[in-house]
């Protein structure tokens, strides 16, 4: 599914009943068609599409961009979002590593009171 053009294709999926196999089915549909990829999910999706693709190969040589546009985590899931309270240490540090092929855009929310008074 999805709308395509030549330029640019958008697949979306529904983050709430999706898992690994549907990202690895997203990835390796995308994977023949682009090289840069735009995802825009919670974090904790977003850690099971990066490490998805790490499965795939897709963040070993560089050949995939990913940009994350993040709308909906918190200024401290932000800081750390490769880290799951229920994986293991060796699947957070994969995770960790994964996390590093991709650039996140987000919304600034500050809480300084300073700011404000400067806006």
């Amino acid at each position: 599914g999805g709308l395509k053009n030549e330029n640019i294709s958008h697949i979306p999926f529904d983050a709430d009943k999706s898992n690994r196999s549907t990202y690895a089915n997203i990835l390796e549909k995308t994977s023949t068609q682009s090289r840069v990829i735009v995802v825009c999910a919670p974090s904790t999706v977003l850690r099971d599409i990066l490490l998805t693709a790490d499965d795939l190969g897709m963040l070993s040589d560089g050949e995939y961009v990913f940009f994350n546009v993040d709308l909906f985590s918190t200024n401290s899931k932000l800081v750390q979002p490769w880290i799951s309270e229920t994986a293991t240490s060796e699947e957070n540090e994969k995770a960790k590593h994964a996390f590093k092929a991709v650039l996140t855009i987000s919304a600034f929310s500050n809480t300084n009171e300073g700011f404000d008074n400067f806006r």
